[in-house]
Order: C-alpha cells, then sequence, then structure tokens
C-alpha cells in the first residue's frame, strides 16, 4: 500500500495542510518551515504515541482544538485488502485518521476522569451500506423495533426484502444479534456497489492491532542519529529485523548441526545433562568442586554449580556487530559520520528489497522518512543516496528534508515539496487558552506542490497540436534539459532571478552588493538556464512552488526568428506586453528584456566605457576577440563598485530595483 493524500490540521506549525503524494517526495524550504513537522505527521499516522506530544504540538498552542492527521492508502496488495477488508472504503482504497485531544483534569472520558495530558482515537471511513436498517451501528433495540414496524419498506432499489430474509415471524421484533447477523449476510449476498457509501466511524476493538500488522513499517532517520540506534542486532531495529530474516531461510539441514554444536559446547562448560556423551571440561570441574569445599565448610549441604549462558542457534543471531575495514578494520562507532550514515541508508535498503518478511505475498510496505540524508556526504555520495531513494521508492515510499541541490532535479519536479511559512493574524476568540483576548500575530506552515498533471493540461492548452500526445516521460524529458545542481539552488530560495546567459548571473549579484543588497542575506538566486526555452521551463517551476521569480534576458536585435518567438512565449508565460515592435529595453514588473544585449544597454552610462573594456581583457590575459563576456562582465562590476561612490549603470539599477521588489502572484498554468 502506498499513502497517497495526507492531511495535517493543528499540528505544531501545520494549522490545514493537504498534500497529494507518490512514491518519493524531497521537503525543502527554510528552517523551521514544517518539514519535519510532515516526517513526524507520517510518524503518527503509522506508528502512533502519546509520548510525541507535548503542550507544544498543538498549532498555536491552542490546546481547545484537535489535532487530526489523516491518511488515504491505495494501491494495497491481495493480502492487504484482505486484512483491512471491514475497513475499506467503496473504491477499495484504506483512509483513516488519528485525532490527538488535550484533556484537562476536570474532563471525563468514559465516565472517569482524566489525568492532563494528550489523549489519542483513530477513526476510519469505511463502506457501509447505505440503508441505515443494515448500518450495525445503527442497530439498537429501538431502532430496530421502528424498523420491525415498517417492515414493508425494507427493500433494496433491486426490490430485495431483508424483512424476507430475515425469516422472522414472531410478533415481536428480532433480537440485535440476530438482526446484525442477518443484515451483514444480505448486504454481502444481495447488495450492489451502488448501494454502498463511505462513512467516518470510530476505531472498534480490535482494529488497532489489524492496523499494525497491516500499515506500512514506518522507520524515522532523524538528522543527527547514532549509528548504534540501526546496526544494532535487537529484534526491533531495521538491522535486527535484517537478521531474523535470514534466521528464518536458513535450512533445517544447515542449522541443525550448528545447534549440535552449540549443544557440546554447553556440555563442555556445564554440569553434563545426557549431551551425547561429551565430558565437562576438567578445570571448569575441578574448580567448581574448590569452591564447593570451601563452602561447604559453612553450609554442609549447600552446592554450588556454575553454568555458563551458552547461546541457542536463534540467540546467536543477537549478537552480531558490524565492522568496516576502510583501510583499518574498526567497529561502525568508531569511524566518520559519511560512512556510519550510509551504513545506515545500507542497512535499510537490504531491508526495504525483501529482508521485511520471508513470505513475499505478506510483505509489509517500508515507509522511511530521513532528515537532511545529505549530512557529511560529498556531491557525488549525496546523488548517490538519492538514487538509493529512488530504488527504495519503486516498492515503498521515501520522504526526505534537505537543504541539498544536489537531492532534487528538476525533471522530477512533482517529487518537490515546498513548505514555507505564512503570518496569520489570530483573532481574540481563537487565541491560546488563558490568554488575553487581543488579536495577535503568528505563521503557519504551508506546502506547495507541483502536479504532473496540471504541467500536462497547460501544454496542451498553449498547444493545442499536443493534445493526446503529452506523456508524464516527455514532460521530464523537456525538463531534464534544465537540470543543473546550480540551478537547482533555486528551490531553495525566497527569491529567483532567471538570466539568459552566465554574463548577467556574474555580474548582477555584484552591482547588487553594490547598491547594498545583499542577495544571499535576502535568500535571493540569480540562475543562468543556458537560453530562453530553459527560461521559461524554470519560471514555470519555480512560480508555482510560491518563488518569487523575475526573468531577465536579451532581444538579440536581428537575431533568427526562433529568438523571438522564444521571447514571446516568455512574455505570454509572464504576462507582460511589451510595445510592438520592440525597439528599446523593456524593464517590467516581472522580467526585463533588453532590447539588444547586456553589454550595450549599460555601456552609454559608464565613461571610458571602450577603454574600461580593453583594460579588463588585458587583465584577464585576453585578446579582445577572444575574450570571455561572463568574466569581463564580472570583472567590470567588481571595478566599477569597488570605487567610492560606487558605479552601478543605470539599466542595471533599474532592473535590480525590479527584481528585488518582485513578488509571488499567483499560478501562471492554464486549465
Amino acid at each position: 500500500m502506498k499513502l497517497k493524500r495526507l492531511s495535517i490540521e493543528n499540528f505544531r506549525s501545520c494549522r490545514a495542510v493537504e498534500l497529494e503524494l507518490g512514491s518519493l517526495h524531497a521537503f525543502v524550504g527554510a528552517n523551521n518551515a514544517g518539514k519535519s513537522t510532515v516526517l513526524r505527521a507520517v510518524e503518527i499516522l503509522l506508528s502512533p504515541s502519546v509520548k510525541l506530544f507535548s503542550e507544544e504540538s498543538f498549532w498555536n498552542k491552542d490546546l481547545a482544538k484537535e489535532i487530526r492527521i489523516e491518511g488515504v492508502f491505495e494501491e494495497l496488495t491481495a493480502w492487504e485488502q484482505e486484512q483491512l477488508k471491514p475497513y475499506l472504503r467503496t473504491d477499495g482504497g484504506f483512509q483513516f485518521a488519528r485525532i490527538i485531544k488535550w484533556a484537562s483534569e476536570s474532563d471525563e472520558i468514559d465516565g472517569e476522569g482524566q489525568k492532563e495530558g494528550p489523549k489519542m482515537a483513530t477513526e476510519y471511513c469505511r463502506r457501509v451500506p447505505s440503508f441505515l436498517w443494515l448500518n450495525p451501528d445503527a442497530a439498537n433495540t429501538e431502532s430496530i423495533r421502528e424498523w420491525w414496524n415498517r417492515k414493508e419498506t425494507l427493500v433494496t432499489a433491486a426490490g430485495d426484502s431483508f424483512a424476507a430474509f430475515l425469516g422472522h415471524t414472531g410478533a415481536r421484533p428480532p433480537t440485535k444479534a440476530a438482526w446484525v447477523e442477518k443484515a451483514a449476510e444480505f448486504a454481502r449476498t444481495k447488495l450492489v456497489d451502488a448501494d454502498f457509501s463511505d462513512e467516518w466511524g470510530p476505531n472498534p476493538k480490535g482494529a488497532d492491532n489489524v492496523f499494525k500488522g497491516t500499515l506500512p513499517l514506518f522507520v524515522f532517520v532523524p538528522a543527527v542519529r547514532d549509528v548504534a540506534d540501526e546496526s544494532t542486532a535487537a529484534k526491533t531495529s531495521p538491522f535486527g529485523k535484517l537478521l531474523q530474516a535470514i534466521l528464518a531461510k536458513i535450512p533445517s539441514d544447515k542449522r541443525d548441526p550448528i545447534e549440535i554444536r552449540l549443544r557440546e559446547v554447553a556440555a563442555a562448560l556445564n554440569r553434563s545433562k545426557g549431551a551425547g556423551g561429551v565430558d565437562r571440561l576438567l578445570a571448569v570441574a575441578q574448580e567448581e568442586e574448590r569452591l564447593n569445599g570451601y563452602l561447604r565448610s559453612v553450609f554442609k549441604d549447600c552446592d554450588l554449580e556454575i553454568e555458563f549462558q551458552t547461546p541457542d542457534f536463534e540467540a546467536l543471531f543477537g549478537t552480531p556487530k558490524l565492522y568496516v575495514n576502510d583501510g583499518f578494520r574498526g567497529s561502525i562507532e568508531n569511524k566518520g559520520h559519511g560512512i556510519q550514515r550510509a551504513t545506515i541508508f545500507a542497512i535499510l535498503q537490504a531491508y526495504a528489497e525483501g529482508a521485511a518478511t520471508v513470505d513475499s505475498a505478506r510483505k509489509k510496505t517500508l515507509f522511511l522518512a530521513v532528515e537532511e540524508p545529505e549530512l557529511y556526504m560529498h556531491p557525488q555520495a549525496q546523488r548517490t543516496i538519492r538514487t538509493v531513494f529512488r530504488t527504495i521508492a519503486r516498492s515503498d515510499q521515501v520522504f526526505f528534508s534537505t537543504h541539498s541541490s544536489f537531492m532534487v532535479d528538476v525533471a522530477y519536479f512533482d517529487e518537490i515539496v515546498r513548505m514555507e511559512t505564512m503570518a496569520v493574524e489570530i483573532p481574540a476568540a481563537e487565541g491560546t487558552m488563558g490568554a488575553a483576548a487581543t488579536p495577535r500575530r503568528t505563521v503557519e506552515s504551508k506546502a506547495r506542490q507541483v502536479r504532473m498533471s496540471a504541467i500536462i493540461r497547460d501544454l496542451e492548452i498553449r498547444r493545442p497540436e499536443l493534445v493526446g500526445r503529452v506523456t508524464d516521460l516527455s514532460v521530464r524529458e523537456r525538463f531534464a534539459n534544465a537540470y543543473n545542481p546550480t540551478r537547482n539552488e533555486g528551490f531553495f530560495a525566497r527569491r529567483v532571478i532567471l538570466t539568459e546567459g552566465a554574463t548577467e548571473e556574474y555580474a548582477l549579484p555584484i552591482y547588487a552588493e553594490g547598491q547594498g543588497w545583499q542577495m544571499d542575506y535576502d535568500a535571493c538566486s540569480v540562475i543562468s538556464c543556458g537560453g530562453k526555452n530553459a527560461i521559461e521551463q524554470l519560471f514555470v517551476i519555480f512560480n508555482e512552488l510560491g518563488i518569487a521569480t523575475y526573468v531577465v534576458f536579451d532581444f538579440d536585435k536581428g537575431r533568427v526568428p526562433k529568438d523571438v518567438d522564444d521571447a514571446k512565449r516568455i512574455f505570454d508565460r509572464l504576462g507582460e506586453a511589451p510595445a510592438s515592435p520592440i525597439a528599446a529595453d523593456f524593464i517590467g514588473a516581472r522580467l526585463t528584456g533588453l532590447f539588444d544585449s547586456w553589454e550595450a544597454s549599460w555601456q552609454a552610462d559608464v565613461p571610458d566605457h571602450e577603454r574600461k573594456q580593453i583594460e579588463a581583457n588585458a587583465a584577464l590575459g585576453f585578446e579582445r576577440e577572444k575574450s570571455s563576456k561572463p568574466l569581463v562582465a564580472r570583472f567590470l562590476a567588481r571595478q566599477l563598485t569597488a570605487g567610492t561612490p560606487s558605479v552601478v549603470p543605470s539599466t542595471v539599477a533599474a532592473v535590480l530595483a525590479k527584481a528585488q521588489a518582485a513578488t509571488f502572484r499567483g499560478s501562471c498554468l492554464k486549465s
């Protein structure tokens, strides 16, 4: 089974968050944006414990509201469907929720006083007959009497009579037990799909054990984790479960000889109890007798026995330790953090590939939640870990939070979930319990996703000739050319400036600093897209994730028509409308289109521009006709802004002012 939808209400910073989910997701966003909160919400759903909650677990510390974590699971295996059959929806999906309330000492639950603290309950959405008289929860002495008094109405749309099916002829109504039993049989044999509906109900007795035995196994790896937690041989750890799976796969013809040897060892160390005629070690027997001699000098009738706790075959599998030889053999606990973390992922991958159970038909899904898997890893290892996660996600699910551009890929934009916090004002009536009745401000987390279906729909509307021809794979191929770790930096920014080439990418941050704008402090990234087509693709993704994005490109006057078409498409996408025909620089609220080129747009603002250009080429060791435009632009920017006062060309200053003021203005997709 796979978790397909997740709803979080009033948990930590998540006041109301809805997510549509796949097998693999990377959660990005600033610190304290809510990334770990989502991972913890899944833990509550799959591995609940009231120990996970405190007063601060409730959004805005409002203990009057309940926390609700709700999940929808689909893609159930035949075994999972059988186990959860009484709890499934009409479409075969499984949907349930954990509800956490804060009980005070004055509360009474089930007629008994409660200790102050969190209380958890479970509800699930089940498939029930649409006819109330077939719903077992509605059946009681009074309702059965009312239904029996008008038994002629107990008929389905197909004309099947429940009264006749009951076969009850007495004047008094049937008992509740008889009614419920026959109602279940009637529903099973007479009703069709249209006769059922979905209904929320409380957790019935015994359901928790069914859920626990069937729901995905949740494994959480926090940002700071001792490798011993995962590599211990305890049966509850992933490594311990892996060892138990190995144990179960060892055939008896291989196991029996080892068990015989172990019994022989026990007989050689302990007082023999007829174990195959093996003699006890003389040194042990002699020392035991010497101890008894001393003891009996005080207590005549005492007998002291030395007994060694020798393991049986199964107990041996609780003893292994992991050692790593990276040039020096040592225990995993004494190795570097990078190797330790890689070992954790290796254990989890092996576990996910089938060690969860011997019977593959009854294999539980693994749900792996990882905080910052890139910690202690070099870039190549980070990419490898992402590949490992993708392998695990083929049959299981992996969620991870990250701050690394190597752990995301624009071609898989639908796997990225961007978390952000937004300021909200709390009315006096919704303030924290006991707080002063005055409005105040707080924050709440929001989640932004880009769905593949929305991208395909937008593309088909803009290009009708592609209707029916666009697939997930073709969309990924379109975006794959924009992949670059530097460009991926935009996923972690609050503001992005997309440029057509490296010239603007190199120069703009220097001029911004010359004006007093510290881009890094403002979480602003300047990203070279390598062409107008990639500009549009990256703008779509960054914008749909709620990132304020500004675009800078050249019209390239006199260039081929394709450049003109690409420019028009960018204007259309961003909703800007320059004068036509274009004959000058356009500096708008969302984009700048330079009529000719970066250099031509501002050289008139710089005295002795030609001489400075020659000096820059000479300083960089270039011949004029073989110079590198980006390097020269960066050199000139540093030279111009190094003086007092700092010199920033007026066109560049205007572009920076617009970029700094740019805001997210809503979706740019057509639907």
